[in-house]
């Protein structure tokens, strides 16, 4: 009798082994890897780790009123800072995707030839505003 039962529980173990086994782990889709690592390089580039253990703060008081801008320091930034640049990065980076797009698309020429147009607009005026952003920073 005994032996019996001990038969059973072994069968059934393997059998439980052999469905675990036999699972499919779920796997993201290289779209979601992309777009998770993109959200973080966004993050990390727009400041958003000081942002998160520095508290700083979201206007600073100036002579002509509230600014954002921390003027004269690069070590130091605003909230609204860190915002304002990780908003400039995602607009650059819909800019770079508007003309990969253009690219996938130029077997329909009018359609690539408006979306490279706006694509490389998007891309320069994100490029030129992050670099204003910069330089009032550094000038002080």
């Amino acid at each position: 009798m005994r032996q019996k039962i001990l038969w059973k529980i072994r069968l059934k173990t393997k059998d439980l082994i052999y469905a675990i086994k036999k699972m499919e782990k779920p796997k993201a889709s290289i779209a979601t890897l992309f777009i998770a690592v993109l959200i973080f390089s966004i993050f990390i580039f727009s400041g958003g780790v000081f942002a998160a253990l520095e508290k700083p703060l979201a206007l600073l008081p100036s002579s002509t009123g509230w600014t954002f801008i921390y003027r004269g320091n690069i070590n130091v930034q605003t909230l609204s800072e860190s915002l304002v640049s990780a908003f400039l990065y995602l607009i650059g980076v819909l800019g770079l995707y508007l003309l990969y797009r253009s690219i996938k698309t130029a077997y329909r020429p009018r359609e690539a030839y408006i979306m490279l147009i706006i694509g490389f607009t998007i891309t320069i005026i994100s490029v030129y505003y992050l670099i204003v952003l910069l330089q009032q920073k550094i000038s002080g």
